[in-house]
């Protein structure tokens, strides 16, 4: 007897015993029940099939000829039902051609008559390991779909979650149509998975100034969207006096706030700046960010800032103010790594020189549809699956700005 029988034998399984004769079923109803199964008696087929869905037997025993509906007719209809049982076919018949059409019916099993107790003793012990295997292997498939349906659900919350985040993300981005006394702001994004670690805005610190930042933090995925949800609320005007502190002080007071909670080794690099609304006067600060473009009627210029390092390296770090003036309907392009490092699977990456070449080429007196021809071009760059995130921020100078007056 194998290491498992006794809990095998131990297990209440329902027996449908099908046999016309009643001394016979008689005394087989007795062996069975002294082998621990629950025994339903039926004189024959059409008795059985009207009990079998009321009962619901594990193993049928049947004998193969009864009158009206044969015993390999019953098992054929048997073996049809949604939960087939197991079947082992008696009869006196023993030659080959009877064990292949009983086989062929579905029946699981075979036993010549007449028999000894002790074969049909171990047949049914044979047959109650199958059902009882049967049984735990459905117990384990329902738990499995039962599983695959949990985690398929929470996969669709997840989906879910992660859609409304990457649409609370865009609605943080400036309004489309942004302006503040004659300064307009256009912008395009794209992230390279559901949440971006790019983030950027700009907006009025008072009547005469316009702030500006774009950032971008180190890895994907959601926690580098909550990092940058993060930074975003301690760059913001709520968070930071613009109108008395430079944006190298902003730098420096967010840069010793900044933290790593999971300590996943992560950094931002951060730009920011100040423009007088007025007279175009630009202060400027950076962390390790790409440099932005000036893009003027002649052509586009990188604009030279010191590199600075990121945020979350140096806590005492002390970044630069960097000061120009924007001449009217100049442009400041401000972009993240993700504009310019796409790879080409022959041309190589983007680069700067291909920004400069899609602006220089663009419609001057069109900026917005020349920002978003400079976007679709990076996207078809990148065969539309980005590496990183993409985004780019162009502030817009008026046509007219005040004459700045010399302070001798």
């Amino acid at each position: 007897m194998l290491a498992d029988d006794h809990s095998l034998t131990s297990e209440p399984l329902k027996l449908l015993l099908v046999e016309d004769t009643d001394s016979e079923r008689f005394y087989l109803s007795e062996l069975l029940n002294q082998q621990g199964f629950q025994v339903v008696e039926c004189r024959d087929g059409e008795q059985a099939l009207e009990w079998f869905d009321t009962c619901q037997p594990d193993i049928v025993v049947s004998d193969w000829r009864m009158p009206g509906m044969s015993g390999v007719e019953l098992c054929r209809l048997l073996k049809q039902k949604e939960a087939p049982p197991y079947v082992l076919m008696l009869t006196a018949n023993n030659d080959a051609a009877n064990l292949i059409q009983g086989i062929e019916s579905g029946a699981d099993d075979y036993l010549g008559k007449p028999f000894l107790p002790a074969v049909l003793k171990v047949r049914l012990l044979a047959a109650r390991r199958q059902v009882c295997l049967n049984r735990r292997l459905r117990t384990q498939y329902d738990a499995l779909r039962e599983s695959l349906r949990s985690e398929y659900n929470l996969r669709n919350r997840l989906v879910e979650d992660l859609q409304n985040a990457a649409a609370l993300q865009r609605a943080l981005l400036p309004a489309k149509g942004f302006q503040h006394r004659g300064w307009s702001a256009l912008h395009h994004f794209a992230s390279a998975s559901h949440l971006a670690g790019d983030l950027f805005n700009v907006f009025p610190v008072d009547g005469d100034h316009l702030g500006f930042f774009i950032a971008d933090i180190s890895g994907h995925g959601t926690a580098a969207a909550l990092q940058a949800f993060a930074l975003g609320l301690r760059l913001g005007p709520s968070h930071v006096d613009w109108r008395h502190n430079s944006p190298s002080e902003i730098l420096g007071m967010v840069n010793r706030q900044f933290t790593d909670p999971g300590q996943r080794g992560q950094f931002a690099t951060v730009q920011l700046g100040r423009i007088n609304c007025r007279t175009g006067e630009l202060v400027i600060a950076n962390a390790a960010h790409p440099r932005p473009l000036i893009w003027r009627p002649r052509g586009c210029e990188t604009l030279q800032l010191d590199a600075g390092l990121p945020l979350g390296i140096e806590p005492d770090f002390q970044y630069q103010n960097h000061c120009l003036t924007l001449a009217p309907e100049e442009r400041l392009l401000l972009l993240s790594d993700g504009a310019y490092e796409g790879d080409h699977p022959s041309e190589g990456q983007f680069g700067v020189a291909n920004i400069s070449h899609a602006l220089e080429r663009a419609d001057w007196s069109s900026p917005a549809f020349a920002l978003e021809r400079l976007f679709e071009r990076i996207l078809t760059w990148n065969d539309y699956g980005l590496q990183d995130d993409l985004s780019l921020l162009m502030l817009c100078a008026p046509e007219a700005l005040e004459q700045r007056e010399d302070v001798s």
